[in-house]
């Protein structure tokens, strides 16, 4: 590990970048519509029966499954050649080109337990790539686990968040 203060370039040295788009994987999908399921059974299924808030609370919950539906849809990931691009799901379109990044950091969510532990699941969280202050731009935070697995290999191939020995 070298010691001191040094530059990280991107996309990371010997990576030829393959341009490519993503859009929301299953998962994203599965998430919406599994975690409503989820905070009705924790409100226990026998409590909701007898509230007067049942049809309304049905309501609400197929508008907002028909809004993230729509909002998924718009969700895109596009790897270029000259930098990354993001649409999120307000369809907010960001663009940081590879010369403007100055960090990136993969956050990873760890399932079932600590790491020594066997049979736990490690899934993608969300990378956050900084800017450069120069730039001007806004930190783009990309939540990983709504893309299919194919993105978050090759974002971090292209970036390599984790690898910061100059070692080698």
């Amino acid at each position: 590990m070298s010691n001191g203060l040094f530059i990280q370039s991107y996309p990371a040295v010997g990576v030829q970048i393959v341009p490519a788009t993503y859009y929301a994987g299953k998962f994203g999908y599965f998430l919406m519509a599994a975690l409503p399921v989820v905070v009705v059974l924790l409100a226990g299924p026998a409590n909701l029966e007898k509230s007067r808030w049942l049809p309304p609370g049905l309501a609400i919950y197929l508008l907002g499954v028909a809004f993230l539906a729509i909002s998924l849809r718009g969700l895109k990931l596009e790897i270029r050649t000259d930098g990354i691009s993001y649409t999120n799901l307000f369809r907010k379109d960001q663009f940081l080109a590879f010369s403007e990044i100055s960090t990136v950091v993969l956050f990873t969510d760890q399932w079932g337990g600590y790491r020594e532990r066997r049979g736990s699941l490690t899934m993608p969280g969300k990378m956050v790539i900084t800017p450069k202050p120069e730039a001007g731009k806004a930190v783009l935070k990309i939540p990983l686990y709504l893309f299919p697995d194919a993105a978050r290999v090759q974002l971090t191939h292209l970036l390599r968040p984790e690898e910061w020995d100059t070692d080698s």
